[in-house]
């Protein structure tokens, strides 16, 4: 895959991006997202990100669900109350966060590590979306990425030392203190700390000047598409039925993907006429 520009400027351009697409998708939410220190911005930020987690809430009970919603809404609270952390202290308290979520469930699927993460990560996301954020931008400094599918699959690609029969769905994800944990007697997966540790470690090698959470900003989008392109040229011919020519559809950048899909549709209008 193609290098992604990853700057400052790009990343501005994708938040931008992502405030105009939830501002269109949930208009009254969005309009509440003012200050991360404010009560009613921080609920409206946990509602936004529960509905992004929700998918995947199978058989949540309502009562659980507002309990656990009201409690982390004081968490963020007192978290934006406080100074800035250190990574460590963000660590700790990002852990704390998610573990405010988790034990208000008594269904085990609900108390996976890994919708917690996403519910408190997201969270964060919509809060850098707010209009007053200058004041509070090192709350946000070792934020860490959300992980889902799209994220996932960017880790995949592009992060050298994931293998890739590790790579489990991230509603299901554990938080252990080694690297992985066992699925079952013989599947293992990466635990969340695993993913949060290479992130950090990608973007110190590579020297981009951006925090895990900016950079989801951009890559978010992006796999979205690339995956789209993808699953659009697998669909739309023949070529690609042995996974040896998928994996090399894969490599291609994004711009080479789009212009095969130009060219497959051309020929397609050709042979109709």
């Amino acid at each position: 895959m193609t290098e992604c520009n990853y700057t400052h400027d790009t990343f501005m351009e994708a938040r931008e991006n992502f405030k105009k697409s939830v501002k269109k998708d949930h208009a009254k939410k969005f309009e509440k997202i003012k200050s991360p220190d404010n009560q009613d911005t921080i609920i409206a930020a946990v509602d936004l990100a529960y509905i992004d987690a929700q998918r995947r809430m199978h058989g949540i009970d309502a009562k659980e669900r507002n309990d656990a919603k009201s409690d982390i809404t004081k968490e963020f609270m007192e978290y934006f109350k406080n100074n800035a952390p250190t990574e460590e202290e963000f660590n700790n308290y990002h852990m704390d966060l998610c573990k405010s979520w988790i034990k208000h469930f008594k269904n085990d699927s609900l108390r996976a590590y890994g919708k917690a993460q996403k519910i408190v990560n997201m969270t964060f996301k919509y809060l850098y979306c707010c209009t007053n954020i200058d004041n509070f931008e090192n709350h946000f400094k070792y934020c860490h990425m959300p992980l889902d599918s799209f994220t996932l699959e960017w880790c995949k690609r592009n992060i050298q030392e994931i293998e890739p029969n590790k790579i489990g769905s991230w509603s299901k994800m554990k938080d252990e203190k080694s690297d992985t944990y066992k699925e079952s007697k013989n599947i293992e997966k990466y635990s969340y700390h695993y993913y949060v540790a290479r992130i950090r470690d990608y973007v110190a090698i590579n020297k981009i000047e951006l925090t895990p959470l900016q950079l989801e900003f951009i890559i978010w989008p992006k796999m979205q598409l690339e995956l789209a392109t993808e699953n659009y040229l697998f669909t739309l011919t023949d070529e690609y039925k042995k996974t040896s020519e998928k994996e090399k559809l894969r490599k291609e950048s994004l711009e080479d993907k789009m212009a095969l899909v130009v060219n497959t549709i051309n020929n397609f209008n050709c042979k109709k006429q």
